[in-house]
């Protein structure tokens, strides 16, 4: 059983189609069809390999590398060594996994820096 979502983009007007089967996700262009998979496991060795606008962010999942574009200051921000992940993505021709979305299993990184911070918070009356 598939369930569609399609969706439009606004940059090349090409549609896109999403389908959710039992454990993986498939996606597909006009030309090109990516059957998208489930990860989970803990992080380590996260490098920055290209800082721009959009910097390349490149980390290891259960001895797997992985990439990311998309979501990348946010995932610095949100996510350290030893945290564990849930990612999907697909893999490219160098086998490496390129995350399309990822979420944070436990507190992120930002919130457990805050809630050890010196300053005093504000009092609610």
């Amino acid at each position: 059983m598939f369930v569609k979502k399609n969706s439009w983009t606004k940059k090349s007007q090409d549609k896109k189609c999403f389908f959710f089967t039992k454990g993986n996700v498939c996606s597909y262009n006009s030309n090109e069809v990516k059957a998208m998979e489930i990860k989970y496991g803990t992080v380590d060795k996260i490098r920055t390999l290209q800082v721009s606008a959009r910097p390349l962010i490149r980390f290891s999942l259960n001895e797997v590398n992985c990439l990311i574009a998309s979501h990348s200051l946010n995932f610095l921000a949100e996510v350290d060594e030893g945290m564990k992940l849930v990612v999907t993505g697909y893999y490219n021709n160098r086998k490496q996994f390129v995350v399309r979305s990822y979420h944070v299993l436990g507190k992120p990184k930002i919130v457990v820096e805050y809630e050890k911070s010196l300053y005093p918070r504000k009092k609610v009356q």
